[in-house]
């Protein structure tokens, strides 16, 4: 036989809240861990949370993404392209809606280099696949071109 409790009261429920607060703040390795083996333990439920979380705040999924990604954060980000005068680095073409920045990073050292369009920041990324230095490459692609500018 269960016995029915009497609901808390909300001063009672904001205690608990400031209790678990206090305690979390005190211990958050415990909490951690204990998170961490939810986790395994649930994978399904935690990718159906992650995406309810993306799709409700893409804004903050995309800043997260970048920032794991290329190691630039929004400040960064906004900084940087300030100071290219919001051009690629590479081609000096203006950003607008049709051509957007997008965050360039050493893939080696995962530092943040610049900001470029993404022509530009796919041919370079190519290019270093390549085995070819910039330079290198450049020289191969006007020995090939024969000096032309036609496309």
């Amino acid at each position: 036989m269960s016995v029915k409790r009497k609901p808390l009261s909300n001063e009672q429920i904001e205690r608990k809240r400031e209790y678990a607060r206090k305690y979390y703040s005190a211990n958050p390795e415990k909490y951690r861990d204990n998170y961490r083996k939810w986790a395994i333990a649930n994978p399904e439920k935690v990718r159906v949370a992650v995406r309810k979380w993306a799709s409700a705040n893409p804004k903050k999924k995309r800043e997260a993404s970048r920032k794991y990604m290329t190691g630039f954060t929004s400040d960064m980000f906004a900084v940087k392209l300030a100071e290219q005068g919001n051009v690629c680095a590479i081609c000096r073409r203006t950003f607008s809606e049709k051509l957007r920045p997008y965050a360039d990073h050493c893939h080696n050292t995962k530092t943040p280099r610049g900001i470029l369009c993404l022509n530009c920041n796919t041919a370079e990324g190519h290019i270093l696949k390549s085995g070819m230095g910039p330079r290198q490459f450049g020289e191969a692609l006007e020995a090939y071109c024969g000096g032309t500018n036609d496309r």
